[in-house]
Parts: structure tokens; C-alpha cells; sequence
């Protein structure tokens, strides 16, 4: 059940995401996190102040880069796939399809757990390359 929920509620989201055709070259950009969003399973996860300092960049050129680095699974690249969902493509050959939605210079990203979970960031710099 909780993980219909789940589908359900990415269903959801990404039906509320406004279409734009230039979410591509909107995403381009370096990225600081502000907020994330962990939910036990009940519905009662809220968003929280970011305590990591984090940065996130999308290139024009398919290319991710994070700070801090993991050493696990850091991002090398990423694919935009549909007004609201990109890939990530990571160093141990992994990926993982999340939903996004840019708004206001911020960035949310929700999926890749069992139960909801997300991330905001805003926006830190607009990059030409």
C-alpha cells in the first residue's frame, strides 16, 4: 500500500508541474540546497532547512557536478527526459529518474526513495557554457 502511495503521489506531482519547453536551459546552472523533505511513511514528513552545505551544477553540455563530492555515487551527467523528469547518471554506473520543477530560481527534486523525499535548492549562478 505505502508503496502505491508512493507512485501516486510522483503521479501527482508531475502532473502539477507546469509545461515549459526551456526547463532544459533553466536547469543549467549551479545550485545551493536549502531545504529537504523526509517522510516516515505517513504523510507527516515537512520540509527542513538544508544543515549540509551543498551545491549542485547542471552544464549545458549533459554534464553534473556536486559539492561535496561523494565518493560512493557522485553525479557525472544527467538527461532531461520530459518537462518533468530528469536522469542522473552517477560515478558506480547507476541512475536514478527524479521529478523536478523550477520555479522563482528554485529547484525542487523529488523521488529516488521508498517513502517521499525531496530537495530545494535556489538558484546561485546562470551559467553560459
Amino acid at each position: 500500500m505505502k508503496y502505491f502511495i508512493t507512485v501516486f503521489s510522483f503521479f501527482l506531482i508531475a502532473l502539477a508541474c507546469t509545461k515549459s519547453s526551456d526547463n532544459n536551459s533553466s536547469l543549467i546552472g549551479r545550485w545551493k540546497l536549502t531545504e529537504t523533505l523526509a517522510d516516515p511513511g505517513d504523510g507527516s514528513g515537512t520540509w527542513m532547512p538544508a544543515t549540509a552545505d551543498y551545491i549542485i551544477q547542471f552544464n549545458k553540455d549533459n554534464t553534473a557536478y556536486e559539492n561535496p563530492v561523494n565518493p560512493y555515487r557522485n553525479i557525472n551527467r544527467y538527461n532531461v527526459t520530459s518537462d518533468s523528469t530528469l536522469t542522473m547518471f552517477y560515478s558506480d554506473g547507476t541512475s536514478q529518474n527524479l521529478y523536478f520543477k523550477i520555479e522563482n530560481n528554485t529547484l525542487t527534486l523529488m523521488g529516488g526513495c521508498i517513502e517521499a523525499c525531496g530537495t530545494k535548492y535556489k538558484r546561485t549562478d546562470v551559467l553560459s557554457n
